[in-house]
């Protein structure tokens, strides 16, 4: 769905596409409150960004939370709920969300998982330091995590 095909973008929903990088591109955007935080959900092919008005202020100014889809380790649907495997130990719950637009969800995430997976299978240890160089030059890891997955990958060599 198209930011730009909308008549009326709310005010979270335009501070999202403010922040939207050159590479990156607009997958699907889910605008109803989720539970248990009611937040709302964007997904790109690089992240999965929520945002929520500010409770503490009662200001229409937004919170915002992301992972990128490297940080995400399995999606899957447990009793009529979407959950996500993120870094090993959490798990985000997305509640309350239409059966259709959780199969939507689940299916982009998985997509998404699945390609950086397949992606990280497949490439030698050379070509994942020119990666995650080019990673570092667009700004999608910071200087330390560059510096050490660099450190981990040259190990291995």
């Amino acid at each position: 769905m198209s930011l730009f095909g909308r008549s009326k973008i709310s005010k979270g929903l335009q501070q999202v596409k403010d922040m939207i990088m050159d590479k990156e591109e607009i997958l699907y955007i889910h605008e109803e409150p989720i539970k248990p935080e009611s937040y709302r959900l964007v997904l790109t092919n690089l992240r999965l960004i929520n945002y929520c008005n500010n409770p503490y202020t009662g200001s229409s100014n937004c919170i915002f939370g992301m992972n990128w889809w490297k940080q995400i380790n399995r999606v899957w649907i447990e009793d009529n709920v979407l959950k996500m495997n993120v870094e090993g130990t959490l798990v985000r719950r997305f509640e309350g969300l239409p059966i259709e637009e959780r199969e939507i969800i689940y299916k982009i995430a998985k997509e998404r998982i699945d390609a950086i997976s397949e992606k990280s299978k497949q490439q030698t240890p050379t070509q994942s330091l020119k990666y995650l160089k080019e990673m570092l030059d667009e700004g999608l890891v910071t200087q330390a995590e560059y510096d050490a997955k660099k450190a981990d990958l040259l190990s291995k060599m």
